[in-house]
């Protein structure tokens, strides 16, 4: 391997997990772009179609849904359930329909789902040396991200089931319950890998060329800045309002005053940056 390039073995799957707006969809892009086969049918999260429908299909056997999760936590401390949960993993893998979606013979694959947090042990019964990436981001930034899209559904009226009431405190209190089961997982084996959306931004080809090697991809560092330059955008940090209704929150403890202060202190940063 010369010096010019990040390169990795092994033909497992790369299972991309993380709250909701933590940035897995960049890392997602990040990964197809460098040639890992993402799914055949990607949706506009580039979450594939084929197996979000499989993790959404989990969580509904125990009542249990993207924003309601709980039900199903409870049935995966008991090994009895985790297996029947792989059985029929492995059914639906195993038909032939889906021999498409898993890339083909050689390729790097994976996909990507926020739900992956939730059912990550399922996915380790039926490929136990898939490489697993965990995106994590502050969680006040990725509540209030979550907050604005979900706002956003529930005024347009649409059907899939959404985060309600919609508001900041609900989606912070719905990220603890993804890091919590996250770190319920960590002791798995390989342990998931963390890649933080806020490094991404501050040093995208390099962390860019850590996915490519954990991925097990081949790509030039001319082509890691060129895709970072295309795809990577500088941080959109909140207004003046906004951070004053986060420390309100902060201060009535529905969110962490640690986190708003990181925000403060990278809004700052940005702006000795510009001056």
């Amino acid at each position: 391997m010369t010096t010019d390039r990040y390169q990795s073995g092994g033909n497992h799957p790369v299972i991309v997990m993380g709250m909701h707006r933590s940035g897995t969809t960049l890392v997602a892009e990040l990964l197809d772009e460098v040639g890992v086969f993402m799914g055949l049918e990607l949706g506009h999260y580039h979450e594939s179609a084929f197996f979000q429908r499989l993790n959404q299909d989990l969580l509904a056997n125990y009542g249990a849904d993207w924003t309601r999760p709980g039900p199903f936590l409870e049935a995966m401390a008991d090994p009895e359930q985790v297996q029947a949960c792989v059985c029929q993993v492995r059914a639906a893998v195993a038909v032939e329909s889906a021999v498409n979606e898993v890339g083909g013979p050689g390729q790097p694959w994976g996909w990507k789902d926020p739900r992956n947090t939730l059912t990550l042990p399922v996915w380790l019964g039926c490929y136990p040396r898939a490489t697993v990436i965990h995106v994590v981001r502050n969680g006040v930034e990725a509540a209030l991200s979550l907050h604005r899209r979900e706002t956003r559904r529930l005024l347009g009226r649409r059907v899939d089931v959404t985060l309600f009431p919609p508001t900041i405190a609900k989606a912070y209190e719905l990220g603890r319950t993804y890091e919590a089961a996250a770190r319920a997982w960590a002791g798995c084996r390989p342990p998931p890998a963390q890649i933080r959306y806020e490094s991404l931004l501050e040093d995208p080809a390099g962390e860019l060329g850590r996915l490519c090697w954990l991925a097990g991809v081949e790509v030039t560092r001319d082509h890691v800045r060129e895709i970072t330059r295309r795809r990577v955008r500088p941080r959109n940090p909140p207004g003046g309002l906004t951070m004053l209704r986060l420390r309100l929150l902060a201060w009535l403890k529905y969110i962490d005053a640690h986190e708003v202060e990181q925000i403060h202190l990278g809004q700052a940063a940005a702006r000795s940056v510009r001056e």
